[in-house]
């Protein structure tokens, strides 16, 4: 690589790294352990505000080398499948039927679906821990972290769409092929890794607002319940929450870690390098 090329890579990750730092900032999280620990487990995660609601940011990052224009393809293929497979183009674009509740449903389960990697990428670097006789630098727990939150979105959403049994032997097959493609993804490359869970990530937060515009526009109103209890206890809501809370907070969650993932993509290439978030966003680890 010529001398200008190198100079220009490093002022490209060194703005990279100052966007994610600033993005980082932006949230004011404390982190909790659940009172009931035998029935919901206890791992920390973060707890929003109504000032949290209201200041999500549609935040991109562009790709400016081949690695990261190859993640965001591949976000934005898992994004128009998800979006034809669910009925999004047809219903909720052109207008050709009402894209009510139920399909709403099914097009969140399939985009947690796909985002929910972080469990892949924990296993990855943990076997290759063992493997290599080398420290993992504090990787492990917050990636296990972000893949129970997102079980956590899994579980409400499908416990909401009560799926018929070939919905959930179609589901279970989609699960298969992520996590195996997530995880010898990671052992290929993990900075593509990350940056394509920040891109869909970034998709995410975009999807949870349209479903939030949908509902403050009465076109949902099924979501206009009280949300169930696991929901209320997971995010410590207060009781007559609706559903509408839990998805602001589920939004929320989808920023967090899209701003965390484009934090370590650039990071996660090199072996010794440690992870900022287990020191700044998981003391108890």
């Amino acid at each position: 690589m010529s001398t200008h090329h190198t100079r220009e890579f490093e002022r490209t990750e060194e703005t990279m790294q100052k966007t994610n730092d600033d993005n980082r900032k932006k949230h004011d999280v404390k982190h909790i352990k659940f009172k009931n620990q035998d029935e919901y487990g206890a791992f920390s995660h973060p707890l929003w505000s109504q000032d949290d609601f209201n200041n999500v940011k549609f935040t991109h990052q562009i790709p400016n080398i081949f690695v990261d224009r190859l993640a965001y393809f591949t976000s934005w293929v898992i994004r128009w499948f998800n979006n034809i497979i669910s009925g999004w183009l047809f219903g909720r674009m052109w207008g050709w039927f009402v894209f009510d509740e139920y399909l709403w449903l099914i097009r969140l389960c399939l985009y947690e679906s796909f985002a929910s990697m972080g469990n892949m990428f924990a296993l990855s670097r943990h076997i290759s821990s063992i493997l290599f006789l080398r420290r993992d630098y504090g990787w492990t727990e917050p990636l296990l972290l972000e893949s129970y939150n997102k079980q956590m979105h899994l579980l409400l959403l499908l416990q909401l769409l009560k799926p018929s049994l070939l919905f959930r032997c179609l589901f279970v097959l989609k699960l298969c092929i992520g996590a195996i493609f997530s995880f010898f993804s990671y052992f290929i490359n993990r900075r593509y890794c990350h940056r394509l869970a920040a891109y869909m990530e970034e998709s995410g937060v975009i999807l949870y607002s349209e479903l939030l515009e949908d509902i403050d526009k009465k076109k949902l109103p099924l979501f206009d319940q009280d949300a169930m209890e696991i929901a209320k206890s997971y995010y410590q809501l207060p009781s007559g929450t609706k559903w509408r809370d839990v998805f602001a907070n589920m939004r929320c969650d989808e920023a967090f870690h899209r701003d965390n993932n484009h934090l370590l993509a650039p990071l996660s290439v090199k072996p010794q390098s440690k992870n900022p978030i287990h020191n700044d966003r998981y003391p108890s680890y």
